[in-house]
């Protein structure tokens, strides 16, 4: 089976590296670790979305903290990291991007820090909602560079775009259900990302199946 990726690099039979190059023209044997980062994002952003439709009666989202530091925010980034040695810019700047983010969340959860001691409730409530605003409008950039990839990119920016919306506007707001319209968007983003995650980790020769991503561009752009 062979794997074209972003950069129009083919993966050989045993999944040996026919074709990618760094910078210097040397051959690369990094394996693809779009499975990886799409796995990490994932599982983060499910638990943060159960905690926020207070599954189970969690009100509080504090127990996401270890997954936002590590899961969510340092597999992430060392994702997108092993994304520039294979020549893939766009896998760097989403999984390097999102693994920022989940770790610059996570230290919201730090008394240490004194980010939440340094603003009364209403107002950060609005930092908060501006900082997911931030993050929406990086998510529809990112979703814009996606289109002629494949349509599970294209769901997965799309509906990770209304989910910080609706996250970002839940803060500016009073409305219950906000939030858990947030969560319930959350929940959808976090399955899409694992059917990506799940398609990258079953290419290869001895895959039982394999999962259709939904390629839109030609073999250059795929990804």
């Amino acid at each position: 089976m062979t794997d074209v990726e972003a950069n129009g690099t083919g993966t050989g039979r045993r999944g040996i590296l026919t074709g990618n190059r760094d910078a210097a023209g040397r051959g690369s044997f990094i394996g693809n670790p779009t499975g990886l980062g799409m796995l990490a994002f994932a599982t983060t952003l499910f638990v943060l979305s159960l905690y926020t439709v207070n599954t189970r009666h969690v009100a509080e989202p504090n127990a996401v903290l270890g997954l936002s530091l590590f899961t969510g925010g340092l597999a992430t980034f060392m994702a997108g990291m092993w994304h520039f040695p294979r020549g893939n810019g766009y896998g760097a700047a989403v999984f390097t991007m999102y693994g920022t983010f989940w770790m610059s969340y996570g230290l919201f959860f730090i008394p240490s820090t004194g980010i939440m001691g340094s603003y009364t409730e209403g107002q950060f409530r609005s930092a908060v909602g501006i900082y997911f605003m931030a993050w929406m409008m990086v998510t529809v950039i990112l979703g814009i560079a996606s289109i002629r990839r494949h349509i599970t990119w294209i769901l997965f920016f799309g509906f990770l775009t209304f989910t910080f919306l609706l996250l970002g506007v839940s803060n500016f707001s009073t409305k219950s259900g906000l939030p858990k319209a947030a969560g319930a968007f959350g929940i959808i983003t976090s399955l899409i990302a694992y059917y990506h995650a799940l398609s990258k980790l079953l290419e290869g020769d001895y895959a039982p199946f394999g999962l259709p991503l939904g390629r839109i561009g030609g073999p250059s752009q795929r990804y």
